[in-house]
């Protein structure tokens, strides 16, 4: 959908109130390290969407005053920009966040922030779906 070879899907341990990497692509080991649980209170994009519930968009990581602590990380993976979108289901629970990277500095469109979420609510409702069984 946005043309990125990097990405990740991190569900949520509602028990320990972290996201865990479930699936991911383009990645080196020192990103899955350093990203393996992430919580509530972390300042990366996956932890703001877990705490605001909304998707964050980090245009560019080396200018985002939040990420400072991640930059490093960032740099060494490959990845300038990265979106996190929540993954809230149809009744309202969050169960993880889809994050997607890249290379360069990267602005989304309100269409493309609007597909987001509704892409993310629907793979929500997915996931919950498959848990059940």
């Amino acid at each position: 959908m946005h043309k990125t070879n990097m990405g990740n899907i991190q569900l949520l341990d509602r028990r320990a109130g972290t996201l865990k990497i479930v699936a991911q692509q383009g990645f080196n080991s020192s990103f899955l390290e350093h990203f393996k649980e992430v919580s509530i209170t972390d300042n990366s994009a996956c932890g703001r969407a877990l705490h605001t519930r909304e998707i964050v968009l980090i245009e560019d990581v080396t200018s985002d005053p939040l990420y400072t602590s991640y930059k490093r990380i960032a740099l060494s993976a490959g990845y300038r920009s990265v979106q996190s979108t929540p993954l809230i289901s149809s009744n309202g629970d969050i169960i993880g966040v889809l994050s997607t990277h890249f290379r360069t500095p990267r602005k989304f469109s309100e269409e493309e922030l609007k597909s987001l979420s509704e892409y993310g609510q629907h793979s929500a409702d997915i996931i919950m779906n498959l848990t059940k069984e």
